[in-house]
Parts: structure tokens; sequence; C-alpha cells
């Protein structure tokens, strides 16, 4: 797994679940207004923690 510059920590998951949203199962009807106007849901996953990366420090230079 890669962390990019600048970039302190990660994680590194399974794919557990994944689903479609869907307009009509929104709380707020006026999430999907504002947030969707072309009502171009995306699809939400759920994983599961496979590996947890920390990079002791980050150079100077990568850390701007």
């Amino acid at each position: 797994m890669l962390l990019y510059r600048g970039i302190r920590s990660g994680v590194h998951l399974k794919k557990i679940y994944a689903q479609p949203l869907d307009e009509a199962l929104f709380l707020d009807a006026s999430v999907p207004e504002r947030n969707y106007r072309d009502h171009d849901l995306h699809t939400q996953y759920f994983g599961r923690i496979v590996k947890t990366l920390v990079r002791e420090a980050v150079p100077p230079e990568e850390g701007r």
C-alpha cells in the first residue's frame, strides 16, 4: 500500500458490502437535490480493516 506525499496514516480495507445510493431513501429530500443535481449518485462501501499504516515522520519538504 502506498501513502501519498504528506499523508501520515492510511488503512487498507477489504470490501465487504457495496450498494448504490438510492435517491428515494434520503430522509432529507434536499440532500440529493443539492449534491446530486445530475442524479449521478455514487456507491457506498463498507470495509473491514486489514492493515493500518502510520508513517513515523513526514520529512519537512513533504509536509507542505
